[in-house]
């Protein structure tokens, strides 16, 4: 257990990380409008042909939709291939981490102990069919590369690495850019180490920012010939800089808002200590390299473990938008990586000097403080166990908790109904035959109201006359196989770039027949949105329009139909 990790522990622990996250139900559930309304409409909206950002509005980069809706167009669109998308690319972003763990520890002990705790901690297990996915798997993947370029000094691995951090970037502007920044920021940091000069600095960027533009210099070409590129740029401009000003999180969730708060927070006192103890990886990693150069020891064996130090770091600070969302526990991979290598560091030293003992002890040259030492030894192998059992006993904490794979088998063992880990088990649930929810499994309130919408729009609403959906139903544009208004499927989206006046404009000018309102969208909704005066009085103007023009017909458990009035 103390040799280098091989490429045959890679495939055991990738086997250990895909048989723990297994999770055969993944489409049973009460389906998620608001994170399947980001996507899926615009998913349909792109295999009809329509354009990203100029015809319409997605939150994220333009590869979350072309990928998935590739996959859609072999397998048809159907929200269930959304949702295995998500769940596989979640899976292979764990094993991407595994993967540069193995290329950074020096002993298959610390991996083995490792995995377990990086795979029980950071997997969204409450999201991971309808959020995240390979986005975050990019990122770490440009990590990847650029480890094996750091090892091998070979081109190729950098440019390999600037191609996926741009396949990144054109995924999700917020992983792109810790990657770009991680790998950038290691770069300098190898010259101001004096591992190497300034010209050689300048040749690494110079090569990784060749493998970026091979994919970012052929899509802004495409960005250009079909006029795009302008309302590309304004809406990743707008997003990143108005995303938690128009949705103020920050005004309602309870964190650190501050640098200060986040300070005070690192005390164990603090009831926000837990959101900090990340930190503390971090500030023990800069002491270990402080450490390093004092001892002039410092080397280029440093570089692959500081990329992921770079990109870690920036992740974290970047997820205290929401710390209470999955992207928190996503910003946890590196550190999970940090963590355990700094924990391999001490116990490779605590391993070394518990050698140097021993072989002074066998010599007989301690006799004077024997007993002394063999306590030393003994502390040393506490220390060590309590490493072992920790991570052991942490990472079936959380399984017993929350993987169905474990909880399956200690059913099993202990002779328990096993149904009782299926979703929805309770009977209250449907399997959806709809063509585009077909074969999910969802609450029987839910299905009801599928059904009940889908009949009433294929009988009154001809094939490509748009709905008005409002405001977060995005998802039922999907659902019904209909257009939304304008350029967003999510209303409340066209409030975060100043564009509500262009929406309000496209639904007078486009006059719906029909429009689609939630009857409550829930007390999480105006918590959320009408902190800011504005996003309240964007919300009365479409109302005020819908109460003026509209005259309801129609209702399901959670949905009202209006129908436009005769005449107006």
């Amino acid at each position: 257990m103390h040799r280098k990790p091989r490429g045959i522990d890679l495939f055991f622990l990738a086997a250990f990380a895909i048989f723990i996250t297994l999770q055969p139900y993944f489409l049973y559930g009460g389906l998620n409008y608001f994170e399947l309304g980001i996507y899926l409409p615009n998913i349909s909206a792109l295999l009809d042909g329509q354009i990203p950002y100029r015809d319409f509005f997605h939150l994220r980069g333009p590869l979350e939709l072309y990928v998935p809706a590739f996959f859609m167009h072999i397998f048809g669109e159907n929200a269930a291939v959304l949702a295995a998308y998500f769940y596989v690319g979640t899976v292979v972003t764990l094993l991407i981490g595994i993967w540069i763990a193995k290329d950074l520890y020096r002993t298959r002990l610390v991996l083995y102990l490792m995995v377990p705790v990086f795979v029980g901690r950071t997997f969204p297990r409450v999201v991971f069919m309808n959020w995240g996915g390979l986005r975050y798997g990019l990122g770490l993947l440009a990590l990847l590369l650029a480890i094996g370029f750091f090892r091998r000094k070979k081109s190729f691995w950098l440019v390999a690495s600037g191609i996926i951090s741009g396949l990144a970037l054109l995924t999700s502007v917020e992983i792109g850019v810790c990657a770009i920044f991680s790998i950038l920021a290691t770069c300098v940091f190898a010259q101001y180490a004096h591992f190497h000069d300034k010209r050689v600095t300048w040749k690494f960027i110079r090569t990784y920012i060749l493998g970026l533009a091979l994919v970012l210099l052929p899509y802004s070409i495409y960005l250009l010939t079909t006029q795009s590129l302008l309302a590309y740029w304004d809406m990743t401009y707008a997003v990143v800089t108005n995303m938690t000003k128009v949705f103020p999180d920050y005004l309602f969730e309870d964190h650190p808002k501050n640098f200060l708060e986040a300070i005070l927070a690192m005390s164990p006192l603090n009831r926000h200590f837990q959101h900090l103890t990340p930190a503390y990886c971090y500030l023990f990693f800069m002491a270990y390299i402080v450490y390093k150069i004092k001892r002039k020891t410092l080397n280029e064996e440093c570089l692959p473990i500081s990329v992921v130090v770079f990109y870690g770091l920036i992740m974290y600070i970047m997820a205290f938008r929401k710390i209470g969302a999955a992207q928190f526990e996503m910003a946890l991979q590196p550190e999970k990586i940090i963590l355990f290598f700094m924990l391999e560091e001490a116990y490779l030293l605590l391993r070394n000097k518990k050698e140097k003992i021993r072989k002074l002890l066998q010599r007989k040259m301690l006799n004077t403080a024997r007993e002394f030492n063999q306590l030393k030894i003994f502390a040393i192998n506490f220390l060590i166990l309590g490493f072992i059992m920790s991570s052991l006993g942490y990472s079936l904490m959380r399984y017993d908790r929350r993987f169905f794979s474990f909880q399956y088998i200690k059913y099993a063992l202990l002779g328990k109904d096993r149904k009782e880990l299926v979703p929805l088990s309770d009977g209250n649930a449907e399997q959806m035959r709809l063509k585009r929810v077909k074969g999910m499994v969802v609450p029987s309130w839910q299905a009801q109201e599928f059904r009940q919408l889908t009949e009433f729009v294929d009988k009154n609403i001809k094939q490509g006359e748009p709905i008005f959906m409002f405001p977060e139903l995005g998802f039922y544009s999907f659902l019904v196989d209909r257009p939304f208004v304008g350029r967003f499927p999510m209303a409340t989206f066209s409030w975060i770039g100043g564009w509500h006046d262009e929406f309000l404009g496209d639904l007078k000018a486009t006059k719906p027949m029909y429009a689609v309102l939630s009857k409550d969208p829930g007390p999480s909704f105006p918590r959320a949105y009408f902190k800011i005066e504005a996003n309240k009085r964007y919300y009365d103007e479409i109302m005020q329009y819908i109460n003026d023009y509209y005259v309801q017909v129609n209702s399901t458990p959670t949905l009202l139909i209006y129908q436009r009035k005769s005449g107006s």
